[in-house]
């Protein structure tokens, strides 16, 4: 929380028709492969943890060897880090930054 408290995957669980780990990275894996890609999903580890009581899920994300974009209903975006912060980027911007970083 904002607070830096975990809360946990319980109130997550309660979204799925079975409450475990392995449905939940079932459903992770269908939304990740519809809007980055399923090409993309072998960069992404997901660990479930237990600490005081609650479940957490760990997920680190490996570097891509080009660039990755974000795909909504009707558009496709694309995000940088900046600091500790995520900034999208305008189309324009994206082919400098490709080309400054690919």
């Amino acid at each position: 929380d904002d607070e830096r408290r975990m809360v946990g995957l319980e109130h997550d669980y309660k979204t799925l028709k079975k409450p475990n780990a392995d449905v939940f990275e079932n459903h992770f894996t269908q939304v990740f492969n519809k809007m980055i890609g399923p090409e993309y999903r072998r960069h992404i580890k997901l660990g479930f943890h237990k600490m005081n009581g609650k479940e957490a899920c760990l997920i680190r994300v490996l570097p891509s060897l080009k660039p990755v974009y974000l795909k909504t209903d009707d558009d496709e975006l694309f995000f940088i880090r900046t600091g500790n912060a995520t900034t999208s980027l305008k189309f324009s911007e994206v082919e400098q930054y490709i080309k400054n970083k690919w």
